[in-house]
């Protein structure tokens, strides 16, 4: 036999965690019985789908009701004068269930490590002058004093934008160092 509607002739309320059933407020919600000792495998189904355990905060009683909300569509039989549950029907939508919370899963967040080395800035190599900013002479050329004095002077250029560099360069390694501890810091704070 199916489980049928109870006719709420008093306050009665949807034992699911969560869930304020409530027959005199939600007047469209049916409230459905949890199934009797005599039908021991659906019983045990129902308790285990609404998360309740009997003990002594809980007592499964004959006023222990789930409300509608809890059961799909087709898990209900239409009489002519009312819905009545199908013989088999177990609650199953919940607010813990993937059917009800439609929750967007979160965004994807940039680690620690990321967000330090995206403060650093690098310089690329685009950024300094180049070769083709030399000058280019003919090989077959002798050279002369005054382009011997300009190849001088271009090799004093280089060894200057060299040493620039290299300081850059040891700026940046000693940036990411201070970085890397910072990171192990904020790692280890995270840990305790």
């Amino acid at each position: 036999m199916a489980e049928e509607a109870i006719t709420p002739k008093r306050d009665e309320y949807c034992c699911v965690p969560q869930c304020n059933g409530n027959a005199r407020i939600h007047k469209d919600l049916s409230f459905h019985r949890i199934p009797s000792l005599k039908k021991p495998e659906l019983r045990k189904r129902w308790i285990i789908a609404i998360r309740r355990d009997e003990g002594p905060l809980f007592k499964i009683g004959n006023n222990t009701v789930v409300c509608s909300r809890h059961f799909k569509t087709e898990d209900f039989r239409w009489t002519l004068v009312r819905k009545c549950l199908k013989p088999d029907a177990v609650p199953s939508v919940f607010p813990w269930t993937s059917e009800v919370n439609t929750r967007k899963p979160p965004k994807e967040r940039a680690s620690v490590h990321k967000k330090v080395l995206a403060e650093i800035h690098v310089p690329s190599l685009q950024e300094f002058h180049t070769t083709d900013d030399l000058p280019t002479e003919n090989l077959n050329e002798k050279p002369s004093l005054e382009k011997s004095n300009e190849v001088s002077d271009l090799h004093g250029e280089c060894n200057a934008k060299l040493m620039e560099l290299q300081k850059i360069l040891e700026d940046k390694e000693l940036e990411i160092k201070a970085k890397n501890e910072e990171i192990e810091a904020l790692n280890k704070k995270t840990d305790t």
